[in-house]
């Protein structure tokens, strides 16, 4: 009877202890997921900030690709203007 007792508490024990560790697991398991959503949500987070500036820096090439182009524009026109000047004074010299 004190052996059946015996071994009945040593049951009782290994139950505990497997309960105990499958506790654990469970616990190790939930803190891995709430640590991968929360490594998720930062990366998203991230990626959110990182589409942001790009946009950003895409108008701001647009904006500055134009101002560069009237520039150049500008500068033709001046270009052009000062020639066909030139080209007037220099007609009108071989004309003499």
């Amino acid at each position: 009877s004190a052996s059946r007792m015996t071994m009945f508490n040593a049951g009782e024990e290994t139950q505990t202890k497997l309960n105990k560790l499958s506790e654990d697991f469970n616990n190790f398991f939930g803190d891995l997921e709430e640590e991968t959503a929360v490594r998720k949500k930062a990366e998203e987070s991230r990626f959110v900030r990182v589409e942001r500036e790009l946009g950003r820096i895409e108008k701001a090439i647009a904006v500055e690709t134009r101002r560069r182009i009237e520039a150049v524009k500008a500068v033709q026109v001046t270009f052009e203007d000062k020639l066909q000047v030139i080209q007037e004074t220099f007609k009108a010299e071989i004309k003499k």
